[in-house]
């Protein structure tokens, strides 16, 4: 691919801790402007483990809540929910003869060498605050006080103070919509309405079935149609007062796609939109209204026919749905869609296909009128999937991916002494191309050098374009914890190497994606999915599944939630 010179893209700016009485109003989630909230880093720098007692005040408004991020073991929130007791403290590392419990599975040239010291980790808290404009966020530290507003810490500009050793960034005030509701919950989608209210959507499993639900953001989940079994939602407005939620169903022996209408009082009764045999999944949704012509709601799957995988589509009129299109043009398996429109009401699909023997990324567009010829985003022996794609304020589609090495999880392993593939996990990185005079090119700044800390393992990127024309790119990151672990077998302490996946969002200005600010709370299992939805008020709404694991104790998973925010 070429590179594209930073000024082609200037266009588009046309834990364990006690966790305090939350305080948080969700009927702020409706709004776009939420209470702040702060992740405050402490000992960034440090080069010696150190306590970190503290608290903090606002001069003009309260503390909402207070959590700690990557507390461990001593270090919690005090019962006044303004203070907290905590540590830097050393990681634990892998020794060398216990090779095979690092990320790369290499063998050291001496495996008897002591093992160095651990890295220094930093420790911090996420502070909810109710404050008014101005108003000072003053914080107290064993090492030094400083203070901060809410407009000196926006989205992407971590603000470092007592000399770097403290960083201060805005991340995303978590709600939890699920709370104490008896299920375990997942598979969360996003949309705004025509009133410009976000609603989500999601599955929740209990007691051997599971039930869709969805409400707008702050009020009480109603649930959609029969229980059943289900994978996954899509949910998306149709004009100014309807909404649309499809999910995958079990039907009989197969998966089939089946759909519910909300008129602004009810939802209706399951839909089933295809009856054909073959499993239906991976399902997005998208309001399509072009300058011209009717809007037409965009549904698009990836479908099984005659045993091959294939990317299939139809639409609705407002009146009925289209018969199904294939999409893709792929002699092997295609793989999880994504869509997007274009200012002027074009639709782009992209997914990924293992034509030639490796994962590979495509795009085909819709004029209109017919399906334009696809074509390869990437042509490699490397592994390419999860595709995402979304077009900016001047039409062009850009395209995001994650990526691996050649013949990923092939020919690897213990037994394997001629290794001809890599291995499962040994690095991810986030990939993106922009469609420019018919060209691939790649922004001249990738997301991982954003910061030092995601230059590795990042996946599943989501791109999104804010009401403002920013481009956003929302990611998965994977941090190892070791813990040591008590091993009944073995009658003693053993170390255990766990990965906490997080997610994180990140803007484009034109020249360089901004510091990837996280979403709190949002550690869990790998197959989680994020919803993210665009609102008129330059926001965007995201909502996130997490399994309620923290730093302190990464296993097993406490109880799955649905989360949202704005940022």
């Amino acid at each position: 691919m070429r590179i594209l010179l930073s000024v082609l893209l200037l266009s588009l700016l046309a834990g364990c801790s006690k966790r305090a009485a939350s305080g948080l109003d969700l009927s702020q989630l409706s709004t776009a402007s939420p209470a702040p909230a702060f992740q405050i880093t402490l000992g960034a720098t440090d080069a010696e483990p150190g306590r970190w007692d503290g608290s903090i005040d606002v001069s003009s408004g309260k503390v909402l809540s207070l959590t700690g991020w990557r507390f461990y073991k001593e270090d919690q929130v005090l019962p006044d929910g303004k203070s907290w007791k905590c540590s830097t403290r050393r990681r634990a590392v892998v020794p060398p003869n216990m090779w095979w419990l690092g990320a790369k599975h290499e063998v050291p040239a001496d495996p008897d060498a002591p093992a160095p010291p651990g890295p220094m980790l930093a420790n911090g808290v996420v502070v909810t605050v109710d404050a008014g404009p101005g108003a000072e966020i003053r914080v107290t530290t064993a090492n030094g006080n400083f203070a901060f507003s809410a407009e000196s810490a926006p989205f992407g500009k971590p603000a470092a103070f007592l000399n770097g050793r403290v960083v201060v960034e805005r991340v995303a005030t978590p709600w939890k919509l699920t709370a104490a509701d008896g299920f375990e919950d997942d598979n969360p989608s996003l949309t705004i309405d025509g009133a410009g209210r976000a609603w989500a959507a999601w599955i929740g499993y209990a007691k051997g079935q599971e039930q869709v639900f969805a409400a707008p953001l702050g009020q009480k989940p109603m649930p959609v149609g029969k229980p059943g079994v289900f994978f996954r939602t899509a949910l998306a407005r149709f004009g100014a007062r309807d909404l649309w939620l499809v999910t995958c169903s079990r039907d009989g022996e197969t998966w089939n796609l089946a759909a519910s209408r909300y008129d602004g009082r009810n939802w209706s009764d399951w839909q089933p939109l295809t009856t054909t045999s073959g499993p239906k999944m991976f399902h997005r949704l998208l309001f399509n209204a072009p300058p011209s012509g009717r809007g037409r709601l965009w549904l698009v799957w990836q479908g099984w026919n005659q045993g091959r995988a294939e990317i299939q589509a139809k639409f609705y009129d407002g009146n009925l749905w289209s018969e199904t299109a294939t999409v893709s043009d792929n002699r092997a398996d295609a793989w999880e869609p994504a869509l997007a429109a274009d200012p002027q009401g074009r639709l782009y699909f992209a997914w990924d296909a293992y034509d030639n023997g490796s994962y590979n990324i495509y795009l085909r567009a819709f004029d209109g009128q017919q399906y334009l010829p696809q074509q390869a985003v990437t042509a490699s022996s490397r592994f390419h999937a999860h595709a995402s794609v979304q077009c900016d304020a001047l039409g062009r589609p850009w395209v995001a991916w994650e990526e691996a090495g050649a013949d990923w999880g092939k020919d690897t392993g213990f037994l394997v002494r001629e290794k001809h593939g890599e291995a499962l996990y040994e690095q991810r990185a986030v990939r993106m191309a922009v469609l420019e005079n018919g060209q691939w090119m790649e922004p001249a700044r990738p997301l991982q050098e954003s910061a030092a800390a995601f230059r590795e393992f990042n996946e599943q990127p989501q791109l999104v374009r804010d009401a403002k024309g920013r481009m956003w790119c929302f990611f998965r990151h994977r941090s190892i914890q070791i813990d040591e672990v008590w091993s009944p077998s073995l009658r003693g302490i053993r170390l255990q190497a766990y990965s906490h996946w997080e997610y994180f969002g990140s803007s484009f200005d034109g020249q360089s994606w901004s510091a990837p600010a996280a979403l709190d709370q949002s550690s869990g299992r790998n197959d989680f999915r994020l919803a993210v939805s665009p609102a008129p008020s330059g926001q965007i709404a995201v909502a996130w599944a997490a399994d309620g694991r923290s730093w302190a104790n990464s296993y097993p998973p406490v109880k799955n939630e649905i989360f949202a925010g704005w940022m």
